[in-house]
């Protein structure tokens, strides 16, 4: 317990006011008290949002810790603390964070300081990361930041005029803390700390009794003092102090007595000790109708015009890809249907083609089987005409003339005397055996057929083929060996090996010949009707288009609709206004018919090679 007295000469009420003045300013370690010893201003200070039952601690200046319990609710307060709102007052509060997840944090330490003079109020210190800080001083919002990286604060309000009096203060300082949360990681706000302060009248001083003699300070001499009338004390708000915490209402007041040399003596006693505040229940100020409700409204409101908006965007976005998608489908539709739709054009190389490489095998077992026949002949092999002797071939072939292939007209009539009469009533074959434009040249497939079993019209194709090439290839065929030539020993002579080399000079000649006899013969059915189809588009008939053709086109016929005629047709190239892939493929099919022409072309020079090379042998050995 601490005992000032102080004496003045004068016994006027200002010694008591100055006295007291100087004694508050000891108590708080500053200059803010209370003008009068009877009350005083001072500021009432209450907050809600700490942990339940958590220990809140105020410290102000010079002063021991004030501690405070929170309720189960959170709210706390303080007892009315003396302040004449003349002066700056810095207040440091250190407050448990309430929260909906057990994971402890730690508290909020941080000061208020209050400066009157400026009309200003500032706050710094430490809460939690990310955490929103708002100060409001007379229902106005006056300043407002959000904790650094470290947790650290500070913010200042602007001067307010007349909103920091003794008559009316009302400063709220919100803190908002914020919480780290996992999957997904966000940070997410918990229930906000507020603490208010208001002004309240409080008492500020009791009388003591005097522990150590005071202080006399002697007055003018002739004027005694006079006792200093004594204010009749003015009853504190029930409710603001609890007795036995702080300084008791019912303590004496200071009182200025003479003492017995008529001297003016004033004596206070103030005993300072830590204060143990109950919370007072402030049922207004629970979260469910504080701004902090409000503040989840709003947020929920917020949340729900974002949603709708995220939703309206979401569905432009999703509008966007499906037109998006669409568009790249129609477009990849239309670049299939534009490379991979085949045209008319392109459709008729396909089909002309169809039937080439079986018409070209076709062809290649007609020229074998023709040159068995020239070649049987000329080794006079068992079972053709010339099998006992020339002689009796060369009477077939005359019988064969007589009645299939005179003409009566020829030779002056001469050969009116062995024409039969079958050769007169058929006029339509006669010289076909020796007429080589007519039977072999004009006509792009020949109606013979070497390969299968011959109908009764390609038996008389074979037969005037075969007597076409009697006429031209061999006609005087060698005499040969019989038996008796054999027993004699003939057949070792070097007549026997001349004859054999010249068989086979004939038998190159033969090759040439019955090639091109081969790729006139009939070919596969396959192609028949898009090749008449071709010629008939040219301007033909379909009976002209068949006897050009034939029913069955030769691989010649083929290619020569494939190579030269299909080009004679303008619509060719009134279809090459297509789409460009289409014309890309009937380029690869023109060229694919180049290779194999000039495939034949190869064929034609090895065989005029091999004709060359035979008659340069032949010259050298008859020089």
């Amino acid at each position: 317990m601490t005992q000032i007295s102080f004496t003045h000469p004068t016994s006027s009420r200002n010694t008591a006011k100055f006295a007291l003045s100087l004694l508050s300013a000891f108590l708080l370690g500053t200059a803010a008290l209370a003008p009068t010893a009877a009350e005083a201003n001072g500021l009432i200070i209450h907050g809600v949002g700490a942990s339940p039952n958590g220990r809140v601690t105020l410290t102000l200046p010079n002063m021991a810790p004030l501690t405070s319990t929170a309720s189960k609710d959170g709210t706390f307060s303080f007892v009315p603390l003396p302040y004449n709102f003349e002066s700056e007052l810095k207040l440091k509060f250190s407050v448990p964070v309430s929260g909906e997840s057990k994971e402890a944090m730690k508290p909020n330490t941080f000061s208020l300081t209050i400066d009157p003079l400026a009309f200003s109020v500032s706050a710094e210190g430490y809460a939690s990361k990310a955490a929103s800080i708002a100060l409001n001083v007379g229902g106005e919002s006056a300043a407002a930041g959000v904790a650094n990286s470290n947790a650290f604060f500070r913010l200042s309000s602007p001067p307010k005029v007349s909103t920091i009096k003794p008559d009316n203060t009302k400063i709220v300082a919100s803190i908002i803390n914020a919480r780290e949360s996992c999957c997904p990681r966000s940070i997410s706000p918990i229930e906000p700390l507020m603490i208010y302060l208001e002004n309240a009248p409080v008492a500020t001083a009791a009388a003591a009794q005097p522990q150590t003699p005071p202080v006399i300070l002697a007055p003018p001499a002739g004027k005694p003092a006079a006792e200093a009338p004594a204010k009749p004390e003015k009853e504190l708000p029930k409710g603001l102090l609890k007795p036995g915490t702080g300084v008791s209402p019912s303590s004496p007041k200071p009182q200025a007595r003479p003492d017995q040399s008529g001297e003016l003596t004033i004596k206070e006693s103030i005993y300072v000790t830590s204060i143990e505040s109950t919370p007072l229940a402030y049922a207004s100020w629970t979260p469910s109708i504080s701004w902090a409700q409000g503040l989840r409204n709003v947020t929920d409101h917020l949340m729900q015009a974002i949603m709708l908006q995220a939703r309206m965007i979401g569905g432009f976005i999703d509008a966007s890809a499906h037109l998006d998608a669409q568009r790249t489908l129609q477009r990849l539709s239309a670049n299939a249907l534009k490379d991979y739709t085949p045209s008319e054009a392109m459709c008729k190389f396909g089909t002309l083609s169809r039937s080439v490489a079986a018409s070209e095998s076709r062809g290649r077992l007609t020229q074998i089987a023709l040159t068995e026949v020239l070649m049987d002949r000329d080794l006079m092999r068992t079972g053709s005409a010339y099998s006992k002797s020339v002689g009796e071939g060369m009477n077939a072939r005359y019988r064969q003339f007589v009645d299939i292939y005179c003409d009566k007209g020829d030779e002056g009539q001469a050969l009116e005397q062995i024409c039969s009469t079958t050769a007169a009533n058929t006029n339509a074959n006669f010289n076909r055996d020796i007429d080589y434009t007519r039977v072999l040249d004009s006509p792009l497939t020949l109606n013979i057929n070497f390969a299968t079993t011959p109908t009764a019209a390609q038996k008389t194709g074979n037969a005037e083929v075969i007597g076409l090439m009697s006429n031209l290839m061999s006609n005087e065929p060698f005499k040969g060996f019989n038996q008796n030539d054999f027993n004699t020993g003939k057949t070792l002579t070097d007549d026997a090996q001349d004859y054999r080399t010249v068989v086979a000079a004939r038998g190159i000649a033969r090759n040439s010949f019955t090639t091109l006899i081969g790729l006139k013969a009939e070919g596969s059915p396959a192609s028949g009707q898009y090749v008449r189809a071709v010629i008939e588009g040219m301007g033909l008939s379909a009976d002209d288009a068949k006897r050009l053709v034939g029913t069955n086109p030769s691989y010649y016929a083929q290619m020569e609709v494939l190579a030269k005629k299909i080009y004679q047709d303008p619509k060719f190239f009134a279809d090459l206004y297509d789409k460009p892939t289409n014309v890309e493929r009937q380029r690869a099919a023109m060229r694919a018919v180049n290779l194999q022409q000039q495939n034949d072309l190869l064929s034609v020079m090895q065989r005029r090679e091999m004709l060359l090379s035979t008659l340069l042998e032949l010259k050298l050995r008859n020089p």
